[in-house]
């Protein structure tokens, strides 16, 4: 494992070989301090699931069936294994969490927060050892006794399956569909740092201090059992359950004349105890501003945090949601006298708490304060594509039929409404461990695209540094970028080789037909130079286009078939 190591001089009485100057002191090899961690951990992950289905079809009539079912789903969590071999070695570890169920304040060690040593005990260090003591407040393993696999109950769930299709005017042409169904899904505590097991009493940090690296002992580096300051934990509280998605769907389909098709359609889902990323051992914003809360512990600010002996707990837990809608049209043409068609347009919102399992809800104490775009949300797409051949010409020789005849040209043409982008923004919440996905977030106090004109995509009067303790009034996802036009176009002809078995294909492909610029990304980073102030003039490029998608592309090719 790599550590660091520090050179900078200390004084003649903790550090003996010291020079009086850091450089000197890396030259000649004294160092003030080496610290390392402890090993690299390797755990083994299993999981099980039971699926049990039954499923009928109803003809009601000649013209409406019923498709009706229902699944019955019981799975784990991802558990840890411990498989046996060496000791330390892959396969071979527990993990850790943290049960805040059994916290019991009156348990919990003492935190040294005097300016000095206490019962050997450093400032801001726990007065005790701590893989007793903080079992006393919690602490919970996988696989130990009294912890459930995956530190979680396995669940059971119904799913049930509706479907119906209606043969509205009885004449094939027109036809009614819709369907509702719940599906769930696996909790995978193992994608984090967590589940990977990188965390006390697994992994600790050692230090060595005041030696030579040409010969040094390791005799003072710490074990698990040595004193430490309240280690901060990422947790899985136990009252976790799997995500639930509840899907719904109602469309028409109708034939129009000249081989086209016609459907509109509603498509729906609302999706519960997501997968989500909170601080739960901290204090709101504005906490801090009393300085003599502080002063009171020596600035040793942890003793200061509800779950008194821990640091900060990151729970990977599962109250997320998102809520998704649409409105779907789309109008086909079979390929038929050499022309194929397709427009397809989408007028959709979704929204959510976070767009993945590893996003941080930002205000620990308001989960619905992140209830906003989602960041890939884009209320308008439409695209249109086609392939037409074009028209032989007739009464071509054998040569000159081979050259002219058998083309074909193709388009997709799109619009898409630009996505949402997190503005955020410098500022003291005055909080403690809060704000860990990407901080805080600006006061809106205008039209933010009020001038926007080129790179400059916002108005960067429109914002505000909020003021010390509090929450910037934007949120999350407020922003959109410019929308996105594009065309690309390819010709295409196939050579015949030999009848029926060989052919060479050319394709010639532009994309990005017209090299419209299409922006991709911005800064995103506000700066005040003080609270309530607009923006500093040194983050000027606050708003500035900084990431575009690819310019015209032209690319040739050959494919030989046989």
């Amino acid at each position: 494992m790599e550590g660091s190591i520090n050179f900078n001089n200390g004084n003649a009485s903790s550090m003996p070989l010291d020079t009086g100057n850091g450089l000197a002191n890396m030259m000649l090899g004294n160092f003030n301090s080496y610290t390392n961690l402890s090993g690299a951990v390797f755990p083994y992950f299993r999981f099980w699931e039971f699926d049990f289905y039954a499923q009928d079809n109803w003809k009601v009539s000649k013209r409406v069936t019923i498709d009706y079912g229902l699944r019955f789903v019981h799975m784990s969590p991802t558990y840890t294994v411990v498989r046996g071999g060496t000791v330390g070695g892959e396969g071979n570890w527990t993990l850790y969490s943290v049960d805040l169920s059994k916290y019991n304040r009156a348990s919990a060690p003492v935190i040294n927060t005097t300016n000095g040593v206490v019962n050997g005990y450093q400032s801001g260090f726990i007065e005790a050892n701590p893989l007793t003591a903080l079992q006393a407040i919690g602490m919970n393993c996988d696989p130990c006794s009294g912890t459930d696999p995956g530190f979680s109950p396995g669940k059971s769930f119904p799913e049930p399956r509706l479907g119906i299709a209606w043969d509205v005017f009885g004449d094939g042409k027109t036809s009614l569909r819709g369907g509702i169904a719940l599906f769930n899904e696996r909790l995978r505590q193992n994608n984090f740092s967590f589940g990977a097991g990188g965390q006390f009493p697994n992994l600790y940090s050692g230090t060595v201090y005041f030696q030579n690296v040409a010969n040094f002992s390791t005799a003072g580096v710490g074990t698990a059992s040595s004193p430490i300051t309240p280690p901060g934990m990422t947790i899985w509280p136990t009252n976790n359950t799997m995500p639930s998605i509840y899907s719904w769907y109602v469309g028409v389909q109708h034939q129009l004349p000249a081989k086209f098709g016609l459907e509109l359609s509603y498509n729906g889902s609302h999706s519960v105890h997501l997968m989500d990323q909170r601080a739960v051992n901290a204090q709101p914003a504005g906490y801090l501003q009393n300085n003599n809360l502080s002063q009171s512990v020596n600035y040793f600010t942890s003793a200061l945090l509800p779950y008194y002996g821990w640091g900060g707990l990151t729970a990977i837990e599962t109250n997320g949601y998102s809520h998704y809608n649409a409105m779907m049209l789309r109008i086909n043409r079979r390929f038929a006298d050499n022309l194929a068609v397709n427009f397809n347009y989408t007028w959709s919102h979704i929204l959510d708490t976070g767009d993945n399992d590893s996003d941080a809800i930002n205000n620990p104490f308001c989960i619905k304060c992140s209830y906003a775009n989602a960041g890939y949300d884009q209320p308008n797409v439409v695209s249109l594509d086609f392939i037409y051949a074009l028209p032989k010409v007739k009464n071509a020789n054998g040569f000159a039929k081979q050259v002219v005849n058998g083309w074909e040209i193709s388009s997709v043409i799109r619009y898409q409404s630009g996505m949402p982008v997190n503005v955020t923004s410098n500022g003291n919440l005055y909080g403690l461990n809060i704000g860990n996905n990407g901080g805080q977030f600006p006061n809106l106090v205008g039209n933010p695209y009020a001038g926007a004109s080129g790179s400059m995509l916002i108005n960067q009067a429109a914002f505000a540094r909020p003021a010390d303790g509090q929450w910037g009034t934007l949120g999350r996802d407020s922003i959109r970028l410019p929308g996105i036009s594009n065309v690309d176009a390819a010709l295409m002809k196939s050579f015949a080789i030999t009848p029926e078995r060989a052919k060479l294909t050319f394709r010639f492909e532009i994309f990005n037909l017209f090299n419209h610029p299409e922006v991709w990304g911005m800064n995103t980073t506000f700066a005040g130079d003080n609270p309530g102030s607009l923006l500093s003039a040194s983050s000027g490029q606050f708003g500035q286009a900084n990431a575009y998608r690819d310019a015209r592309t032209i690319q040739l090719a050959l494919r030989f078939a046989f």
